[in-house]
């Protein structure tokens, strides 16, 4: 069975070894060219350690 790492809950994986801030400020410029430049995109994270720098690699992106 493949493994599933985007769902209704979000993008979901290990950090740092699926879930890396490269891949998640990819997936904030992925989501800036799909909505435009000038939407606006909500982040919304948890409380977990690793939270503050997804947070902030997805908003460079």
């Amino acid at each position: 069975m493949a493994r599933k790492y985007f769902g209704t809950d979000g993008v979901r994986g290990v950090v740092g070894e699926f879930l890396t801030e490269e891949l998640v400020e990819r997936l904030g410029k992925a989501s800036t060219l799909w909505v435009g430049d000038d939407a606006r995109i909500f982040i919304g994270r948890d409380t977990r350690a690793s939270g503050p720098g997804l947070e902030q690699a997805f908003a460079r992106g």
